[in-house]
């Protein structure tokens, strides 16, 4: 049986928790096992749980997603969250990438484009919805901590300069790895390696050094 990605939901909108709940219902392979309408709530929820993914309202009262979302990534290494706001705003979309979100949506985002933000954070990428990318490069230099020591030079093999674009795009792994015609293997060995040489935890990091240093362009 194939296995269903355990999602809990974050937001102090009642109707639009009924909203999301209703349209991933419908998912054969999504199983929402939680909600919570506040950030503490989501803090109990996220530990009695343990979900595959937390989709997180920035705006809440109380603890707001941004200070969940560091938070869980404090506690739980693995933990993988696509920010969700009303507001396509700077300085949420600049204190989320500090945060190390693996996705930023905008309520407004179609069923498709939430959907496949869901499938490549699950899978280890990183998704921002189309609005919000274009305003990416204008506010790396802001960013209050990064991932990776910018002085640091870096060289990188044309392969992995492939790979960071794929990233960049949104590609899941085992895309890069068809795309490329290599093993899902090769791509996390060349994925770590990267990770390695620009001294990054994760994903995020990657995509935010590529737009830094124009590896990868919106």
């Amino acid at each position: 049986m194939h296995k269903k990605i355990k999602i809990v939901v974050a937001d102090d909108h009642e109707i639009y928790r009924e909203g999301l709940r209703a349209m991933l219902e419908n998912e054969e392979d999504i199983e929402l096992i939680g909600e919570a309408g506040d950030g503490h709530q989501l803090i109990d929820l996220f530990a009695n749980t343990r979900p595959d993914l937390a989709i997180v309202d920035i705006k809440m009262p109380g603890m707001n997603g941004i200070e969940v979302t560091k938070e869980l990534k404090t506690n739980y290494n693995d933990a993988k969250i696509i920010a969700l706001t009303m507001f396509n705003n700077d300085f949420l979309l600049s204190e989320m990438l500090n945060a190390n979100t693996n996705g930023y949506l905008l309520k407004t985002a179609t069923r498709e484009e939430i959907l496949n933000a869901i499938k490549v954070v699950y899978e280890g990428g990183v998704f921002y919805c189309r609005e919000t990318a274009a305003k990416m490069k204008k506010h790396l230099s802001q960013l209050k901590t990064t991932n990776y020591k910018e002085e640091k030079q870096v060289i990188f093999t044309p392969r992995e300069i492939e790979i960071i674009n794929l990233i960049c795009q949104q590609l899941t792994t085992k895309e890069i790895a068809t795309q490329l015609n290599i093993s899902d293997r090769t791509v996390d060995s060349h994925r770590n390696l990267i990770l390695q040489k620009i001294d990054a935890k994760n994903m995020v990091g990657i995509v935010l050094y590529a737009i830094k240093h124009e590896l990868f362009k919106l």
